[in-house]
């Protein structure tokens, strides 16, 4: 929060005056809410120890916010316990002094975590300009810092500082009100309230757990909260604004929006080392890995101390993992590496580290050390997924189904919207090869279900070509046209997909549709027998429809691109039965038999023909005339 200078001592003693009878007309919250105390730690850095009477001062500033949170919101600060805190340099700037604050003092025993640290010089006009000169605090973390310059404030602007920044713990933003707390800017006038939007806002928040995070947050209050953001949102927001709204999308399951709001955070603060940590982590869950390592790159370079030692471990995994998915096993060996130096009996790392050895060809002997890992933890997911991954590159694909098997019925058993153990990626990949070995197995029908699932979880022109190939073995022909024809929007030139959408909308008796989507892909053949195979649809087509004079031209046509097809002779057969031409069918019915001696059609159209042809010359009075006693099957 910005102070600014005042010229007259008493003039601030008459403001903290007013502050006080402000106070006791502040909206209450409504009846029935009981009063909620927070225990305070403090961490005291040794340059703020020069203040003099530090402690007493500090302790009545506190109680003098605890007593505005009190009258609004039925909120009570207790200083529970002082730290010493080594802070780093100043120098290097708010968020790094944040980051360390967060590393050295987690949330036990405690609600919120106040670091107090004194800032070297006196403040100049640029720096008073600076929001976040004097006091910074984590949204929804529990943790704020403040730094006192040189040139003392005043006791109401002290005081000030420190009831805003804990508004922002609880999620108050800024707004433009100057009579607010929660305005940026404090200059001819001291607030002593918040504004109604922030009192709203508070008022949902004030039950609020800081150690479970925003990761813990009900969905229906991020919404809430979200909606509220969005009314007080001015173009020149904080840093912090977008990256609580991010958060808060997050928890509503809008990635999306989530995304959108970290990208203007990244904008507004490009030092931010929490925003660069969540956007690599997003990116790394949507399969973005190039945009993910850069974020994680930018995050690690922004962790400069020994005390944020457990970030850097989380981030050189996850970087690890975005070298790995992108097969540069080299820097992905050098990042698990580094973190293990780190973290030497993190099991995690070990078993990246495995995964290498699998990657480099080392199969066996990666899977020998995952399941000593699986010894210990028989029902780890990750481990389960690993494993069955293994066994599929090795072509093993019972152990491999067995394995990833067991690994969804975990899963499942956890229900839904439970933690599984794996990320989007590898739930993902455990679908996929779960359905590849159910392939392999030929065992298509619980695979189609696989593949569904990993479709649905992140959707793709391959996931859906690969589902509408198994619709197409099955013969679910009403599946496999809805998604080919969604395909073949995309891929306009691929002859494959208009020949597979063809014969699905022939099969499920659209042939009509099949004509025009048959004759469209021929445009695109590049080879007489591709060519020869539509001509013979098209020509089964018409035999459906009856239309055998220009069924027998698509056959003749597929008949002389590819003379070895048995099926076009066996077509142009079944047309002349229509016809009744038994001679010309008895010949199309022989040919196709010298082709394929053992297609079962040809031979038991054949023998109908033959009889047709005997009965017709036995009959008295036939004149030879031909007919047909046996209806022929169709195509």
């Amino acid at each position: 929060m910005k102070p600014a200078p005042f010229k007259f001592k008493f003039f601030a003693r008459f403001l903290a005056l007013l502050c006080l009878v402000a106070v006791a007309f502040t909206k209450p919250l409504a009846a029935g809410v009981f009063l909620r105390e927070l225990n305070v730690g403090i961490a005291v850095a040794p340059s703020f120890k020069t203040i003099p009477r530090w402690q007493e001062e500090f302790a009545r500033r506190l109680a003098y916010t605890s007593k505005i949170f009190e009258t609004e919101f039925k909120l009570k600060f207790k200083p529970r316990v002082y730290w010493d805190w080594n802070a780093p340099d100043e120098r290097l700037g708010m968020q790094v002094l944040m980051e360390d604050l967060r590393s050295q003092f987690p949330l036990k025993g405690v609600d919120v975590v106040i670091g107090l640290t004194h800032l070297g010089g006196p403040l100049g006009a640029g720096q008073i300009k600076d929001l976040h000169t004097i006091g910074q605090a984590r949204p929804f973390g529990g943790y704020l810092v403040l730094r006192y310059p040189n040139n003392p404030l005043y006791k109401i602007q002290e005081e000030t500082v420190l009831t805003h920044e804990l508004g922002h713990v609880f999620g108050a933003v800024h707004i433009r009100d100057r009579k607010s707390i929660m305005s940026p800017v404090v200059e001819t006038q001291l607030p002593s309230a918040f504004d109604a939007a922030n009192r709203d806002i508070i008022s949902m928040t004030r039950e609020f757990d800081f150690s479970k995070g925003v990761d813990e947050m009900p969905a229906a209050l991020s919404s809430r909260l979200a909606a509220s953001y969005l009314k007080l949102a001015t173009s020149d927001e904080s840093a912090d604004f977008y990256h609580t709204l991010g958060n808060l999308y997050l928890r509503m399951n809008r990635p999306e929006d989530a995304l959108k709001a970290w990208e203007r955070a990244r904008a507004a603060d490009p030092g931010n080392v929490a925003v660069h940590y969540d956007l690599g982590f997003l990116y790394y869950r949507r399969g973005d890995f190039d945009r993910s390592i850069r974020e994680l790159g930018l995050a690690l370079n922004n962790l400069p101390l020994n005390s944020q030692k457990t970030d850097k471990v989380k981030i050189l995994e996850a970087l690890g993992g975005a070298y790995y998915r992108k097969n540069n096993f080299f820097s992905a060996n050098r990042s698990w590496n580094q973190a293990l130096m780190l973290a030497p009996t993190n099991d995690e790392l070990h078993i990246d580290l495995a995964l290498l050895q699998i990657a480099n060809g080392k199969v066996e002997e990666g899977i020998r050390e995952l399941q000593v890992f699986l010894k210990k933890d028989p029902q780890n997911v990750r481990l389960l997924s690993l494993i069955g991954s293994a066994y599929f590159r090795r072509g093993r694909y019972v152990e491999c189904a067995q394995n990833l098997e067991l690994a969804v019925k975990i899963i499942r058993k956890k229900g839904p919207g439970a933690k599984s153990g794996l990320d989007q990626n590898q739930l993902f990949e455990t679908y996929q090869n779960l359905s590849a070995a159910y392939i392999k197995l030929n065992r298509q029908a619980e695979a189609v279900n696989f593949m569904k699932a990993s479709c649905q979880m992140r959707p793709s022109m391959k996931c859906n070509e690969q589902l509408s190939d198994l619709y197409f073995q099955l013969k679910h022909w009403d599946e496999s046209a809805q998604l080919l024809a969604g395909i073949i929007q995309t891929k306009r030139d691929d002859p494959e997909i208009y020949a597979k959408l063809g014969v699905s909308l022939s099969q499920k008796g659209d042939y009509r549709q099949a004509l025009v989507i048959f004759k469209e892909g021929l445009r695109y053949m590049k080879n007489p027998k591709a060519e020869s195979n539509i001509h013979r649809n098209i020509g089964y087509i018409y035999f459906q429809l009856e239309q055998w004079d220009l069924a027998l031209q698509d056959f003749h046509i597929a008949a002389a691109q590819d003379p070895t097809d048995a099926e076009t002779h066996v077509g142009m057969g079944l047309c002349k039965m229509k016809k009744m031409d038994l001679m010309g069918a008895s010949g199309e019915f022989k040919a196709a038999l010298a082709i394929n001696p053992k297609h079962p059609k040809a031979a038991q159209l054949l023998q109908t023909v033959t009889a047709n042809m005997e009965a017709s010359q036995n009959s008295p009075g036939s004149q030879g005339k031909a007919t047909i006693r046996q209806r022929a099957p169709a195509a």
